[in-house]
């Protein structure tokens, strides 16, 4: 049967992505190997491969062992085939990454957003400028060996990548990043939710079974959910907006006009504001010698500090926090059945102590059934996470991500 135009191409390209797949995934690996483990006739498996090295995203390893006949020649990827470059922002931090073929770090570069206005056009150019400084190490003309560019965008990210709305960054409504950055760079850009792009850098370190949520505690709150293995995006990619439920007895001003949204109980501005507030009444006097009696200086970390050096008022804040975010990780245990939850953002400097504290409330509020097996922990990676999340996004994108088996039987 003759194939429709284009299909030819499609299915030789997808070929051509498992094998790159099966050898990300496995490291050095013969012919005979990739025949046994991509199921593809060894034909198939030849032509592949002298394909993948004439375009050099795979080279020769080595010269592998074998007790008869003739030695297996061994293939693994080529780091330098090409950089992925991802990027990652909210109203208060940029983090971006250079990450070549196989997905090591080359550059990192992590900075607070400190500018005279705050707007779209403002970050946007910042976010420009960051782009061309982490790429600097490979010198002029860098643009030729980028792959692509995977950017992480704060707020409502519609599923063509277009931002439909931020509430911290001022006119950040209807912008088409993709367009924009690939018209000042002439690089393929994929742009998705930065918390979805953080759940993404999370999946190989979650086990083999991929059910989890990822909750990111910032400018925000919203889950990153993966479930059966693969990011849940919703209709319209608006999945995960779990900051804007209402929590009771919550009453606060939320910036979504709205009263008694968990966001305006528990995030960064709230938690300051709460502080700020307090000190106005005489509370909180640790935090306010700790920020030199300078309302600028109040922080999150500063919070966490005094949080375990258990000073009263702090104290206080942090036990009605955990009582907000248990019951509502309650809720979730409840309606997903997750093996695991991750809590992300400045609130887990306070360490163990909140990982205990959760638990205690998740554990009064949950179906039993749904807490076997279920861990809450803190997030293991850095402050890059969501712009390597963004990189390996932008590497799933162009080479049409493929899920390859945790074991092959003779491996």
């Amino acid at each position: 049967m003759e194939l429709p135009v284009g299909m030819g191409e499609m299915k030789k390209a997808n070929t051509q992505n498992t094998i790159l797949a099966i050898i990300r995934k496995y490291g050095e690996l013969s012919k005979l190997d990739i025949k046994r483990m991509s199921k593809y006739s060894m034909s198939t498996v030849l032509s592949v491969i002298d394909e993948l090295e004439r375009c050099r995203y795979i080279r020769y390893s080595r010269t592998g062992k074998s007790s008869i006949g003739r030695k297996p020649t061994l293939y693994t990827l080529n780091a330098q085939a090409g950089y992925f470059i991802g990027v990652e922002f909210s109203a208060e931090e940029i983090h971006c990454v250079l990450l070549d073929f196989t997905l090591k770090p080359v550059n990192a570069h992590s900075d607070v957003i400190d500018l005279p206005e705050i707007n779209a056009q403002s970050v946007i150019g910042l976010v420009c400028d960051q782009i061309r400084g982490i790429a600097a190490p490979l010198g002029a003309g860098w643009q030729k060996q980028i792959i692509g560019l995977g950017v992480g965008s704060p707020g409502y990210v519609d599923e063509q990548g277009k931002s439909l709305y931020y509430a911290y960054i001022r006119d950040w409504a209807d912008i088409d990043l993709k367009t924009v950055l690939e018209k000042e760079f002439h690089i393929p850009v994929h742009v998705d939710n930065n918390i979805n792009l953080l759940a993404l850098a999370h999946k190989d370190v979650s086990g083999k079974d991929q059910n989890f949520l990822l909750l990111s505690i910032r400018t925000g709150i919203r889950f990153g959910c993966v479930l059966n293995n693969s990011i849940y995006r919703g209709t319209r990619n608006l999945s995960g907006e779990i900051g804007h439920t209402t929590v009771y007895p919550g009453s606060r001003q939320c910036r979504c006009g709205r009263k008694g949204c968990l966001e305006s109980e528990i995030s960064n501005y709230a938690v300051m504001d709460k502080i700020t507030e307090g000190i106005s009444y005489g509370r909180f006097t640790h935090i306010w010698e700790m920020a030199g009696q300078q309302t600028r200086n109040i922080t999150i970390s500063l919070f966490a500090r005094s949080v375990l050096a258990g000073h009263r008022d702090s104290m206080e804040l942090f036990d009605e926090i955990c009582s907000y975010l248990g019951g509502m990780l309650a809720q979730s245990v409840n309606l997903f059945n997750p093996s695991l939850i991750y809590l992300r953002g400045p609130l887990t400097e306070v360490g163990s102590l909140l990982v205990d504290k959760v638990n205690e409330v998740i554990a009064r509020h949950s179906y039993s059934a749904s807490l076997e097996g279920f861990e809450l922990r803190l997030s293991p990676f850095g402050v890059d996470a969501g712009a390597i999340g963004a990189a390996y996004y932008a590497m799933d994108r162009e080479f049409q991500f493929v899920s390859i088996p945790d074991s092959v039987p003779g491996l």
